[in-house]
């Protein structure tokens, strides 16, 4: 019967990549998950060598695609989370993008990122060789609400874990707090080098070598090396140009992740003249991105104005674009300096009038798929891999 389901799932994937309906990232294991509300526990048998979880506040995606890019360059056949879908039916969807039609399958590991809320549901399905806890924030208020209540949740889910290997960020005082057997810590390794920048994201290297090695202790050069060359994914860091300018996409989804990048900001701009830094931020509020945005008065005022220093100009794009103008005045950003584009198209408009500016984009996750969809018959777009 799990044959069956599987292969009606998969042509309803092709169905909607053909029909340009999206990129088919969790209808098909809604509907999988409809017919068989089980069949998660069918597709992780798939997998013969072990699953790695990744949860987390931010870094979720970064952190999952360093570990299955480090593990198919260590010769492992992977299936991994696709484009971030880190819900019960987007895990279940990579499966069925990744198994074909009639094969049994043949992967040696699983690799997948998991919604904070949803880590319990996920090990009703499986017993993981490692999991991943990158952090705990402030996220999305009308999801997650309180802290206590996500850390209560995720200490529930490890209780009974006697064979996986808990990985915790030691200097995260909610983690700190986690008990159980085979919790080991990590901390930010300053040997590390690698394309992508920031503190935060050297959590997120630090998190995968120490999986990876755990894997191949034998193999330390080597996956030194590959994490060397591992490049941003997804607006997590993406460097393209279009029309003479560079643009940079640093996803922003709460206030860790903005102050995060503000900081990173901060340092990058500092090597290019001010008048040629722009900043523009894509403020959504839809249902992926929290419907409520109260979150951006929890941004540091102070971060703010430090990269105000080295910039020209910030562009407000996005369905709450007077909202993030207002939250910038609120910081006592000049109105000269404060740019209201109405739409993703104008703001794509407004970079076909200018050159050789840099421009740092940081948008929330739906904003973020619209400005690839509105650059998608551009270099721009066309440079974009997820």
């Amino acid at each position: 019967m799990n044959k069956v389901i599987h292969i009606f799932s998969k042509i309803l994937l092709q169905a909607i990549i053909r029909l340009n309906y999206g990129n088919g990232s969790t209808i098909p294991g809604h509907f999988a998950l409809y017919l068989n509300k089980n069949i998660l526990k069918w597709y992780f048998k798939k997998i013969k060598k072990g699953v790695v979880l990744v949860t987390g506040t931010n870094g979720k995606t970064t952190t999952t695609h360093i570990i299955k890019k480090g593990l198919i360059g260590l010769g492992q056949k992977v299936i991994f989370s696709n484009n971030g879908a880190n819900l019960e039916n987007g895990i279940v969807s990579s499966f069925v993008k990744a198994l074909p039609y009639f094969s049994n399958g043949n992967y040696d590991y699983g690799v997948f990122e998991v919604d904070e809320l949803n880590l319990q549901i996920i090990l009703k399905n499986v017993t993981p060789k490692s999991i991943i806890f990158l952090n705990l924030s402030r996220d999305q208020l009308d999801r997650y609400a309180e802290l206590d209540h996500i850390l209560s949740s995720w200490q529930e889910s490890i209780s009974n874990l006697t064979n996986t290997d808990i990985y915790v960020y030691n200097k995260d005082p909610y983690l700190q707090k986690l008990k159980g057997k085979n919790i080991k810590t990590f901390s930010k390794n300053a040997n590390l080098v690698s394309l992508i920048k920031g503190d935060f994201n050297n959590i997120n290297l630090s998190a995968s070598y120490k999986v990876l090695l755990s894997f191949f202790p034998k193999e330390k050069k080597k996956i030194t090396n590959l994490i060397k060359n591992f490049t941003p994914v997804f607006g997590r860091g993406e460097k393209f140009r279009y029309n003479n300018n560079e643009i940079t996409l640093l996803l922003n989804k709460n206030p860790e992740s903005f102050n995060e990048n503000l900081k990173l900001l901060t340092n990058l701009s500092t090597t290019y003249p001010q008048k040629n830094n722009i900043v523009a931020i894509g403020l959504n509020n839809n249902i992926a991105d929290g419907k409520d945005i109260s979150w951006i008065y929890d941004v540091k005022t102070v971060l703010i104005q430090n990269l105000d220093k080295n910039i020209s100009k910030w562009v407000c794009l996005g369905g709450r674009y007077l909202d993030i103008a207002n939250r910038l005045k609120y910081a006592g950003i000049k109105e000269n300096k404060i740019v209201l584009v109405e739409s993703f198209f104008k703001f794509k408009e407004y970079i076909n009038g200018t050159q050789n500016k840099n421009y740092w984009v940081l948008p929330t996750y739906t904003s973020m798929l619209r400005i690839r969809s509105v650059f998608g018959n551009s270099s721009l777009g066309k440079s974009i891999n997820a």
